[in-house]
């Protein structure tokens, strides 16, 4: 078949998919004229390209511990260092181009999703919504908003795709699939440490839907497993697990109050429930279907539930760091159980014309609700950015040029997040003068009643106003 062929035979999916780029174009548009905000300085600061030498050095432990105040945690230097590094070489700080990124790996995650459910066996119609509504929930608003959350970004396309190339290995037999596979599962570690968990979903996988005996089963998965224990050892090693601050793990009761939580904020992000009586409405209908669907089809829910609750497991023992963007993998575990309620609700409605106004009334309608919960969170995180660019520009018009080793003091107003603007002792001042000699720290009240310990040689005082 020609390519002129193809094109013809099958130019409404293609119309379809330009036509949802256009929508998810003007979905987020607000959001790429935004700033750099909190952790963004700290990464761009250590991922600084001057010579190729630094890119091998993205890899050092010392330079991935760099501004990390929490007990040096993670280990993330293709979602940090190189994101943030390659970014800057070619574009600068023009935060433009960075949320541009950020927005094509949504885009790329959200056809994963709907390749992946096609693949697992959905219907092509139910994985296109799914996916769709996957890419304007509320569960991903943050990773348009604030580009430090790339790392999740990037670790679910890496799994994504690590576990579409190790499906269609079972099918084909190809030893480049399966390198592929492996090769995707590394990259996704080296993004952000959940990625841990995905022997296990392969695991689940291959016992629910692979007719192999049991030593069949788990003898692909050992490269994974393999491959999860050098890196828990690398970690354990080099990286200290923090026993306080945010990023303190710990065992407790609250795990089961976290796990509710995340739960409701999926089911409000893709079905806008909100409410106990919505909750227990839908958990009826969930295991009713599940009852009905026979052997094969509870399958599919069994796998979705565990996908959601393995690839969850990692964060629900962080007590003080609880985030939306944390489901942005997980939840696609909830997208294979809605996608195959949808077919399953499907089979009761008899009228074809019934389903389709249905189906395009509630895609409206949460189009238009996300939408304006997305303005919402824009607004609110646009203005911190709009606050942290306001203050740089100031800073480098009134001072365009420092001696090095000279220091910041900020005076901030009431409520400003100083922490998020000055954290690892003011990497924003280091980076927007390009000199690490710097350093910006908070005005004390001590400082305030002696104002004259500050006026020292050397030292700068910016007094940033609530405008």
């Amino acid at each position: 078949m020609s390519l002129h062929d193809h094109f013809k035979r099958n130019y409404r999916y293609y119309s379809l998919f330009c036509f949802i780029l256009l929508l998810l174009l003007f979905f987020y548009v607000r959001c790429f004229n935004d700033y750099f905000y909190f952790d963004d300085f700290v990464f761009l600061e250590r991922s600084k390209i001057e010579h190729p030498s630094d890119v091998i050095n993205f890899f050092s432990i010392e330079l991935n511990k760099y501004g990390l105040k929490e007990k040096n945690h993670s280990y993330r230097p293709l979602s940090t260092n190189f994101y943030f590094g390659f970014l800057r070489y070619f574009f600068g700080l023009n935060s433009i181009y960075y949320h541009i990124s950020n927005f094509i790996f949504l885009v790329l995650n959200s056809f994963l999703v709907f390749y992946l459910l096609n693949l697992l066996g959905i219907q092509r119609n139910s994985s296109a919504i799914v996916a769709f509504l996957y890419s304007i929930c509320a569960l991903n608003f943050e990773s348009q908003l604030w580009l430090s959350v790339i790392q999740d970004l990037s670790v679910t396309f890496f799994l994504l795709l690590s576990i579409i190339t190790y499906i269609v290995w079972k099918e084909r037999k190809s030893n480049l699939l399966y390198f592929l596979s492996v090769t995707f599962y590394f990259l996704a570690i080296l993004s952000k440490e959940m990625a841990v968990t995905l022997p296990v979903l392969l695991l689940i996988h291959d016992y629910l839907f692979s007719s192999k005996t049991r030593l069949g089963k788990t003898k692909p998965i050992i490269p994974y497993i393999l491959i999860t224990i050098l890196y828990l050892v690398f970690r354990s090693i080099y990286f200290i697990y923090p026993a306080e601050g945010s990023y303190a793990i710990k065992i407790g009761s609250f795990v089961f109050t976290f796990l509710a939580k995340y739960i409701s904020w999926s089911i409000n992000a893709l079905l806008l429930f909100n409410n106990i009586l919505s909750y227990i409405f839908l958990i009826a209908l969930f295991f009713f279907f599940i009852i009905k669907s026979g052997a094969k089809g509870r399958n599919y829910y069994l796998f979705g539930i565990m996908w959601f609750l393995v690839s969850l497991t990692p964060v629900l023992f962080l007590p003080n760091h609880i985030y939306k963007y944390y489901l942005i993998f997980p939840v696609i575990g909830f997208l294979l159980c809605l996608a195959k309620l949808m077919e399953d609700i499907n089979r009761y409605i008899q009228y074809n014309r019934g389903r389709i106004i249905i189906v395009i009334t509630f895609v409206t309608l949460f189009y238009a609700i996300s939408y304006s919960r997305f303005m919402e969170t824009a607004h609110r995180m646009g203005h911190r950015t709009e606050s942290f660019k306001r203050i740089v520009q100031y800073i480098k018009d009134q001072y365009p040029d420092v001696p090095d080793y000279t220091n910041f003091f900020f005076v901030f107003p009431p409520g400003f997040p100083s922490y998020a603007f000055l954290k690892n002792d003011g990497s924003v001042i280091r980076v927007i003068y390009d000199n690490p000699t710097l350093k910006g720290y908070e005005v004390t009240t001590e400082d305030n009643r002696n104002p004259n310990n500050l006026e020292k040689t050397g030292n700068i005082i910016v007094r940033v106003t609530e405008e």
